[in-house]
């Protein structure tokens, strides 16, 4: 154990030097700290928490302490990944994110065809355009999305650019800022002027 004014810290290894102290710290450390408004004594525990991404890359989430006496935070973290696992395999996310993701890479206004193919390969994890097959195979996979974003025929075709309802539509203080550019707006005395929106 390793006491200071503030926390108590019970390790599983036994420490005899102070350059030992980091490498103790694990997932089984216990700490004992003592709430200075309440006075309240709380045991909790430091959880390790690694996220791999790809093949060979993988980094540890920020420790997370939590009381191995008080199941109530624990229950709190199983009911968010819980929420969050229903809201991501929820059946309107992947045709929600088909849309946003087409929306502000391609075109506001993507027909229902186009929004299905993008949400099919968000769903399947896999998308193939004849020659090529993008993704893992895993649901919610961005490479097959993306792919198939990018390399739908509605994404590609130079005939739609002759449509009037195709093509992305600026945001309305875009336009504006865009139109008083185009008149070389500008004000009396020349100086510029920070508008506060």
């Amino acid at each position: 154990a390793c006491i200071s004014p503030d926390f108590s810290v019970y390790f599983t290894q036994v420490v005899d030097k102070n350059n030992d102290i980091s490498q103790a710290i694990d997932e089984k450390t216990i700490f004992e700290v003592t709430d200075p408004l309440t006075g309240k004594t709380m045991f909790l525990s430091n959880t390790n928490s690694m996220v791999s991404v790809g093949s060979g890359f993988s980094f540890r989430n920020p420790p997370m302490f939590n009381s191995p006496v008080d199941q109530t935070q624990r229950d709190a973290l199983a009911e968010t990944d819980a929420v969050l696992h229903h809201y991501v395999q929820h059946s309107n996310t992947a045709p929600f994110i088909a849309t946003r993701l087409i929306q502000h890479l391609v075109t506001s206004n993507p027909s229902p065809r186009y929004v299905g193919d993008v949400a099919e390969a968000f769903r399947t994890g896999t998308y193939s355009d004849g020659v090529n097959t993008f993704g893992t195979g895993t649901y919610g996979d961005l490479e097959a999305t993306v792919a198939a974003v990018f390399l739908d025929d509605e994404a590609r075709s130079t005939t739609l650019d002759a449509d009037v309802t195709h093509g992305r539509a600026r945001e309305p203080l875009l336009k504006l800022i865009h139109f008083f550019r185009a008149m070389e707006l500008d004000t009396e005395d020349r100086r510029s002027r920070e508008v506060d929106l």
